[in-house]
């Protein structure tokens, strides 16, 4: 069986073939990873080193983000819909025209 640790190198560095094995082998979902304080999704650790394909697999094996994790993924959403809105450039006209 796997540690924690390894299960999280697995999922930053995008190695399916090795959560594979874990789950395979009848690994526990939603297990969770401690550091700084807080708990750490494998979602979450795939997500942040941008592999998501990784994440879909994790997704398909019922693996969920933790309640911090879905919230601060909410907020990124949030700023990014207003840097997207202060971007376009229609936006731009409509302000210079005011």
């Amino acid at each position: 069986m796997h540690d924690i640790e390894q299960l999280f190198t697995f999922a930053c560095s995008g190695d399916i073939s090795g959560l594979e094995e874990y789950y395979k082998n009848g690994g526990t979902k939603n297990i969770r990873y401690q550091k700084f304080g807080t708990e750490h999704s494998l979602m979450m650790g795939a997500f942040r080193n941008c592999q998501f394909a990784t994440m879909d697999y994790l997704k398909s094996q019922g693996e969920t983000l933790t309640e911090a994790e879905a919230a601060a993924l909410q907020r990124a959403l949030g700023q990014m819909e207003r840097a997207k809105h202060l971007a376009d450039p229609k936006e731009k006209e409509r302000e210079s025209s005011r």
